[in-house]
């Protein structure tokens, strides 16, 4: 999984820009920026935390191999507006065209390991004060290829030099 949000995170700097200060892995941060608490988290933002969404143990196809499939990827994107400019300080419509970007970015893309990207949930989170987070989510597969050699067990090559002589009894 590490391999793999290093190319959504590449991606996601790429291709939504300036837009996108902050890119990380999903830990509920977003929960820890409210000030009222006594832990508070702070970065940058525009922010987009990745969280893997799988409650499905992921499946062994061979040789350590291991594919998650189906594997949900679930963006948090997360901006902060006091002022829209348009003196409707009540709403925030930038987050609209914010979250197309990252729609943009992901839907049918693949990297290494992974089938296509499809968007096939979208939501706003409510929960947060003075923050506009956005959810969206993504189903693709991905083969993990960490234990492609089987961990606890001696490989070794088979003989190469064995040189066999074999004289017929007829």
């Amino acid at each position: 999984m590490n391999q793999l949000f290093l190319d959504i995170q590449e991606r996601l700097f790429d291709q939504v820009g300036d837009d996108l200060k902050h890119c990380a892995v999903y830990n509920n941060q977003f929960a820890y920026m409210n000030r009222d608490q006594d832990v508070q988290e702070s970065f940058a933002l525009t922010a987009c935390l990745v969280e893997f969404v799988n409650q499905n143990v992921p499946r062994s196809i061979g040789n350590g191999v291991q594919i998650y499939e189906p594997l949900v990827v679930r963006l948090h994107i997360g901006m902060e507006q006091l002022d829209s400019g348009t003196g409707t300080m009540n709403q925030n419509l930038d987050i609209f065209a914010l979250k197309n970007k990252f729609y943009l970015a992901l839907q049918n893309w693949h990297t290494e390991g992974s089938g296509t990207f499809d968007r096939t949930g979208e939501r706003q989170d409510f929960e947060h004060n003075n923050l506009y987070i956005w959810q969206m989510e993504f189903t693709t597969s991905y083969i993990d290829s960490i234990a492609i050699e089987p961990r606890g067990r001696i490989v070794k090559p088979p003989p190469t030099d064995l040189d066999l002589t074999v004289t017929p009894d007829l």
